[in-house]
């Protein structure tokens, strides 16, 4: 009897979102892998810098407002912490975390773009997110944007590197990773605080079904705060962005309120 060959990492990924898209996975391929529009920042900044539109839509959602604490919890290259920023007004702070120690410095790098810094000052952290409210015990925000690391298959189908080296456990991973980052955030948000959780995957795995998995752990500790945006499509918690239906993307967009304080989070 003869044994399957094992696939290779390109044919595991294609095999794995064949699976969960269909007929439409060409497209979307396709799609992945043109290049999208992009908005230039420049109000506000020394120098331009250029986003993905659906990165500022994710920014913006959090609905940050001058006099704010705001924590960016994986913010390099800096893109979405200079829209966070620039919301501020001057008025407030902003801490950007970053764990990676080569993405931190260009991190720096970006933020320095800002002409007018929050009054309380730009604060640059280099914890591991999934623990920042261990390191970080006593500091608490009144909104905090998540863009959390993810499986990014726009970037993977670019870089044949990655695309060999790619394996269905990532997601897994990446999806218990996510929510272990969810879980500190929902610790570090002040009551009636908001936390806008993103990714730019497809994976419903690392989207939806995260915060789904939050509402079963930290259960009473928040809610889901309502979307209306410009662009894109409801989910159950959230919104998804399709570079095949809105060119612009992927992103999945998803808003919590905290609730009340959980005590014993950071046992957990």
């Amino acid at each position: 009897m003869k044994q399957k060959s094992k696939l290779s990492g390109e044919q595991a990924f294609h095999q794995f979102y064949q699976q969960r898209f269909g007929q439409r996975w060409p497209a979307l391929q396709q799609a992945l892998l043109s290049q999208h529009g992009y908005t230039q920042l420049d109000e506000g900044l020394h120098s331009p810098y250029h986003l993905d539109t659906a990165s500022i839509l994710a920014a913006e959602a959090l609905d940050v407002q001058p006099g704010m604490d705001v924590l960016d919890m994986c913010a390099a290259p800096g893109g979405k912490a200079l829209v966070l920023a620039l919301a501020l007004q001057g008025k407030g702070s902003l801490t950007a975390n970053e764990f990676s120690r080569d993405r931190f410095f260009r991190l720096r790098r970006n933020l320095q773009l800002l002409k007018n810094p929050p009054d309380k000052g730009i604060f640059c952290t280099q914890s591991d997110a999934r623990r920042y409210g261990m390191d970080h015990r006593h500091v608490h925000f009144d909104c905090i944007l998540l863009d959390a690391p993810c499986s990014s298959e726009a970037y993977v189908l670019k870089n044949p590197h990655y695309l060999q080296q790619w394996g269905p456990r990532r997601a897994k991973r990446l999806a218990i990773e996510q929510l272990a980052m969810l879980c500190q955030a929902v610790q570090l948000c002040k009551e009636g605080g908001k936390i806008l959780y993103s990714t730019c995957s497809l994976n419903e795995d690392e989207n939806d079904a995260v915060i789904e998995r939050l509402m079963k752990k930290r259960a009473g500790h928040f809610s889901i705060y309502p979307l209306h945006l410009s662009l894109g499509q409801r989910t159950q918690y959230g919104w998804q962005i399709w570079p095949d239906i809105h060119h612009q993307g992927p992103m999945y967009i998803a808003c919590l309120q905290k609730e009340k304080s959980p005590e014993g989070l950071e046992k957990n």
